[in-house]
């Protein structure tokens, strides 16, 4: 069982080429391709985007030019500062509160985000997906609880399925869109 959670790891590289956004941590190396479609603003939606890797990837993602929507399970302090981050870089950026381990408000949430979409971004779809969301166990294999177990699950495999259905019709569905998986 992975004893950390991925979100507390520091960012220890980073470097911008082209339209291609490279981040390296302790645990887990990113790379983001970056498509300008049609010479529209990309927007990206982000699970777990107010700390850590996911933190550091949003706002290396608006350096270079991309609308961001994040959530954050409960640190909402930790999700305003880095939207504070990204509008002081120009672009527009929004933290909605989601606990991903549910998924049974996965529909609301979509039209939540359809509406911050028109509302926020005068737009009906977004470019990039990034499940990032995750959680870690501090509990050895032997110790762990099948309440553990399921949580682990949910977090990392069944949000990351069942979210990305209820969002797949707000994607922009063209050549360059999409779906990252990094938690």
């Amino acid at each position: 069982m992975y004893g950390g959670d991925i979100r507390d790891a520091e960012t220890t590289n980073k470097q911008r080429d082209g339209d291609t956004i490279k981040i390296r941590s302790k645990h887990v190396n990113v790379t983001i391709g970056l498509h300008h479609v049609n010479h529209r603003i990309p927007s990206l939606w982000f699970t777990g985007g107010s700390r850590g890797l996911g933190r550091n990837t949003a706002l290396h993602l608006a350096i270079k030019g991309v609308d961001v929507i994040l959530t954050y399970r409960s640190r909402q302090a930790e999700a305003a500062e880095i939207v504070q981050e990204i509008t002081a870089l120009g672009r527009r950026a929004v933290a909605l509160q989601l606990d991903v381990a549910d998924s049974s408000s996965f529909a609301a949430f979509s039209g939540k985000v359809k509406e911050v979409l028109k509302d926020q971004f005068s737009r009906e779809q977004f470019d990039y997906l990034v499940n990032n969301a995750g959680a870690g166990i501090h509990a050895n294999f032997m110790d762990t609880t099948e309440a553990q177990f399921d949580e682990m699950v949910n977090v990392h495999l069944k949000s990351t399925f069942f979210l990305s259905q209820k969002l797949l019709p707000l994607m922009w569905m063209v050549d360059g869109s999409s779906i990252y998986l990094l938690a």
